[in-house]
């Protein structure tokens, strides 16, 4: 595993036990940048960053720009994510689909 981004505010499992970890912005002294960040690993050690969000325009304050998974994923192939504070997605709730 390599250092984040910035903080984390969500990890699951997926069915196939392969691991979702995501980023937030929390605008502190600690992250490399203003994006939430989500990086997936398998077997073998191997993580990749397969997407990042902008924040939003929202002060921290008001509201992180982070993304979190909703429970029962474990059962899951593909994931569900859900965002809040970042840029075009205030709040939001996506399906993403993985490249395997």
């Amino acid at each position: 595993m390599r250092p984040l981004q910035g903080p984390s505010h969500g990890v699951a499992t997926l069915a196939d036990a392969s691991v979702l970890i995501a980023t937030a912005v929390e605008s502190g002294p600690n992250e490399a940048d203003r994006s939430a960040h989500l990086w997936h690993g398998g077997d073998g050690g191997v993580w990749s960053e397969i997407a990042s969000w902008p924040c939003g325009w929202q002060p921290p304050i008001a509201q992180y720009g982070l993304v979190t998974f909703p429970r029962g994923l474990e059962r899951c192939v593909d994931p569900v994510l859900v965002q809040r504070g970042l840029r075009g997605a205030q709040l939001a709730t996506i399906e993403a689909r993985l490249a395997r």
